[in-house]
């Protein structure tokens, strides 16, 4: 049962007057009655998506998409991304959480712990590879991206970072020329 209740608060506005003899202080007070009422609490609301340290994305599956494999999303629809493909890698969000067929919802860890039993990671670095698979090899042409850090055998904490030496020999180019020839940027070498 909520109560009832009347608060009168009193506030004071003055005026200073100040001169070689002292001060003068004029304060004028008025009462302004605040009515509020008690509430009682509700039941707690579901937890957010943040909640268990986890933040999941919903999007549409732009092809047939499996469980597990890195994913960029564009336009609300998801793909996989690839190591050999720099505009999708560099645009890697995270992983599908679970199968979803064209046109279907499927939804992508873009940070957090995910697990799976039937996984077999060494602890360290898993990185986006070809086709949007996981590895812990790094990749020797493409770009490298680190999709999270294995933390146990069956466990990835997803972390995507873009790539350090963004990529190196990307589809027959070279840094220089696929940044349209800029080189030598910070005054280092070519």
């Amino acid at each position: 049962m909520a109560e009832r209740l009347v608060l009168t608060p009193t506030y004071d506005s003055g005026l200073t007057l100040s001169g070689d003899n002292g001060r003068l202080v004029v304060r004028e007070s008025q009462e302004l009655p605040l009515e509020m009422q008690s509430a009682l609490r509700g039941p707690a609301g579901a937890d957010g998506p943040g909640a268990s340290g986890t933040v999941r994305r919903p999007a549409v599956a732009g092809a047939s998409l499996a469980a597990y494999r890195a994913v960029y999303i564009a336009a609300g629809v998801a793909n996989y991304a690839s190591s050999s493909n720099y505009a999708t890698a560099v645009t890697c969000l995270g992983i599908t959480a679970v199968a979803a067929e064209t046109g279907e919802e499927v939804i992508v860890v873009t940070f957090g712990k995910v697990s799976e039993a039937s996984w077999s990671w060494s602890p360290g670095a898993v990185y986006l590879g070809v086709a949007g698979v996981l590895t812990q090899t790094a990749p020797s042409v493409g770009a490298v991206i680190e999709i999270g850090i294995a933390t146990s055998a069956i466990e990835i904490d997803i972390r995507v970072r873009l790539p350090i030496d963004e990529f190196s020999n990307l589809d027959g180019g070279t840094p220089s020329s696929v940044y349209g020839g800029i080189s030598n940027i910070d005054g280092g070498g070519p």
